[in-house]
């Protein structure tokens, strides 16, 4: 009950006092009746009403009513009560000064306090839910996500949990996921597993149609291409929308992974389907293309025609407008390395946890998405979008001189890393955006330090040729690190010949001599 804004600072003193590593103190022994039972901690709000009375001499409704006042904030009023409290707990044979040191003590808590029965109920669901998530992760996570579909925002935070607890999440599969998100045994006497993401998960989808894409996969087996899929199932139910969210989520990756190719068949291809539901051929007879009346064997290739797969980062932010967050890749993914040095503040980060008045400036990454140009009241413009890094999604906005400068990297999909300041907006994080770089760009200009990673015995001559012509090739003004691992340690050196310059060139051909991992910026 102390996990809230305010009393968070003295959960160590509350955690070693109760283990008895500290001693249990009370600033005035009038408050030791009302604070034993929780270590000499304020907890409950009963307890800041007992210390009223025990203290100031305040009956139980003059008690009552300081509380109300302190959680309205009321300045006028709380003064009021603070006077009252002092010269009770003064008459009360309590010291001016320790009646204030009391007071001040109280209003930390009275802003957050809960009553103690709804405190306690709360603290042994939360002792439940620790510990279902500690001994069976698995099955907690999959529940979770299975009561929480169709919140976006809460969705997100359990993949991240998935992430961080390295719990495997797989995208949706029409021959794999069920209706809602379930769990595939790898073992089933250790239950080592994963997750299958939910198919009425998915955006347009829903429940019906999943029934039916499950029902008729149960009944007649799996689905063995595009064309059997489309053939077999309902297409009433199964719509186009709902086809064109299953092909951007990735529930056909395993039949098909060129995404675009199904896309821009679909239409072709549910003519076809709708065609033959109607024609003889489900009753036995010749195909329209020449194929048998077994579905499974139609000859695709009379239908389903050739086309390039989507530009990467368009094929992850379709997923994302799918299912509501990156699952099978992330359009940030192949600069992870590269600036995780930088970036010291994330979208998935809960803001009831975080000091917004001591982060002046942050830096964060993400994928520009939903980018508004507007007008202020005096007719200047400014620039609302939604910035989508790996852990979340916020709000930034951006004004003046900013926008007019660098217009053109406010454009949807654009990768980007930013400056600016924080604030709470609800239950999300809100970013005023100061400065704005593409990320390739503010690598160059912020990279200090560059570290190469090399193994000893792995690491061939040539090798070290080939990143000597590279970094002549980019003089600059950056360090330049080798760290040189044997089998039993490692040795920094410091290039003293060469400073660098971490253009996009630089970092792209080191990574093609030394590994995807090898390179460390900051």
């Amino acid at each position: 009950m102390l996990y809230r804004p305010g009393p968070m600072k003295l959960i160590p003193d509350f955690i070693d006092m109760r283990n008895g590593k500290k001693p249990i103190t009370y600033v005035h022994p009038k408050m030791e009746k009302t604070l034993k039972e929780t270590y000499g901690v304020i907890v409950y709000q009963e307890q800041v009403m007992q210390i009223a009375r025990d203290v100031a001499g305040f009956s139980l409704a003059e008690a009552d009513n300081m509380r109300k006042a302190m959680g309205k904030k009321n300045k006028e009023t709380m003064n009021k009560v603070k006077e009252k409290f002092i010269s009770g707990a003064v008459k009360n044979e309590v010291s001016k000064k320790v009646a204030t040191e009391i007071f001040s003590l109280i209003l930390d808590f009275a802003d957050y306090g809960f009553n103690k029965s709804h405190g306690v109920a709360y603290s042994i669901l939360a002792f439940y839910t620790a510990y279902l998530k500690t001994h069976y992760p698995l099955e907690f996570l999959t529940v979770s996500m299975a009561c929480r579909k169709d919140d976006e925002v809460e969705l997100q935070q359990l993949a991240n949990e998935c992430r961080k607890m390295k719990i495997k999440l797989r995208p949706p599969d029409v021959n794999e996921s069920e209706m809602d998100f379930a769990i595939r045994y790898f073992n089933e006497e250790d239950k080592v597993g994963e997750i299958l993401y939910g198919l009425s998960a998915i955006k347009n989808v829903g429940e019906k149609a999943a029934l039916n894409i499950i029902s008729e996969r149960n009944e007649n087996g799996k689905y063995t291409g595009f064309i059997d899929f489309l053939k077999r199932v309902d297409l009433r139910l199964v719509n186009k929308k709902c086809v064109e969210n299953l092909i951007f989520s990735g529930a056909f990756d395993t039949i098909e992974p060129n995404r675009n190719k199904l896309f821009l068949n679909l239409e072709r291809s549910t003519m076809y389907a709708s065609r033959y539901a109607t024609s003889q051929e489900v009753k036995g007879q010749e195909g329209l293309f020449g194929d048998s009346g077994n579905s499974k064997v139609v000859n695709q290739d009379y239908i389903i025609q050739d086309y390039e797969e989507f530009p990467e980062t368009e094929k992850y932010n379709r997923e994302k407008a799918a299912i509501g967050f990156y699952i099978t890749g992330h359009p940030l993914a192949k600069y992870e390395k590269d600036i995780e040095g930088f970036i010291d503040l994330t979208f998935g980060e809960d803001p009831g946890e975080l000091d917004f008045k001591r982060l002046k400036t942050v830096t964060m990454c993400g994928v520009i998405n939903d980018s508004q140009v507007k007008l202020s009241k005096k007719g200047n413009k400014f620039v609302v979008f939604n910035l989508v890094d790996f852990y979340g999604s916020g709000e930034c906005v951006a004004f003046g001189k900013l926008y007019e400068t660098k217009a053109h990297l406010f454009s949807n999909d654009n990768l980007v890393i930013v400056r600016g300041t924080p604030d709470e907006n609800g239950d999300k994080i809100k970013l005023l955006v100061n400065e704005i770089y593409s990320i390739d760009a503010f690598l160059e200009l912020f990279t200090r330090n560059l570290t190469i990673y090399l193994n000893e015995k792995k690491t061939d001559v040539s090798d070290l040729y080939l990143i000597k012509k590279t970094v002549e090739n980019n003089p600059g003004t950056s360090n330049l690190f080798f760290s040189v691992m044997n089998t039993t340690h490692s040795k920094a050196y410091v290039s003293k010949e060469y400073k660098i310059k971490a253009t996009k060139e630089l970092i792209s051909n080191l990574k093609n001599i030394v590994g995807e991992n090898n390179l460390k910026l900051n």
